[in-house]
């Protein structure tokens, strides 16, 4: 058996490189780019099999989102949320939505696949305890065609190493959105400057 000489792998290797570089190039230049559409809170914004309409976003400092539950009698264990309420410079989203399923068909609508985001960097965290006690222990329901459901979605901002100061600020002073995003399609619910409760 023939051994293969060091520059003949050295030429397989580097033919290999250029074959799977230029199919990368291909599939980059040929492959549709991803349109995006922006919307104003209050309208409509198709989603999938769905309409969804972000009615209002609220922004709570973390300490102060156990006195928020309380006082609309929603029960909590405050063990759950330490973990962000305890933090500083941390605070929490609540994005109030109506999700109306426009198909002929039941279908199942997860509140995980609306992202929080500033510009194209996704730097906070949906926070599925308080979600899920805000929508009776649920953060996906099923919808019945033609009917619509009210749902909170919970996020937490949390200022860390992950997080710079300016994607920070922009996301606690309200410049950022609220993002669906399907196969080909963004569509982006713009927040503008909700106030600090």
């Amino acid at each position: 058996m023939k051994k293969i000489s060091g520059w003949k792998w050295k030429g397989l290797i580097l033919l290999a490189i250029i074959v799977v570089a230029a199919r990368i190039v291909y599939v980059n230049i040929t492959y549709p780019k991803t349109k995006v559409a922006y919307y104003e809170i209050g309208e409509e914004v198709p989603y999938e099999e769905f309409q969804v309409c972000c009615n209002s976003v609220e922004i709570y400092k973390a300490s102060d989102i156990s006195d928020y539950l309380t006082n609309h009698n929603i029960e909590f264990e405050q063990e759950q949320i330490a973990e962000v309420t305890e933090k500083e410079d941390a605070y929490i989203y609540l994005v109030d939505l109506d999700v109306k399923n426009t198909s002929d068909q039941v279908k199942e609508f997860n509140s995980r696949r609306a992202s929080l985001c500033s510009g194209n960097s996704l730097n906070c965290f949906y926070n599925l305890y308080v979600t899920g006690i805000m929508n009776e222990g649920e953060f996906r329901k099923e919808i019945e065609p033609s009917q619509s459901v009210r749902m909170t979605v919970a996020y937490n901002i949390i200022r860390n190493d992950l997080v710079s100061k300016n994607q920070f600020e922009k996301l606690v002073h309200g410049k950022c959105s609220i993002s669906f995003l399907t196969f080909y399609q963004m569509n982006e619910i713009v927040i503008k400057h909700p106030e600090i409760k």
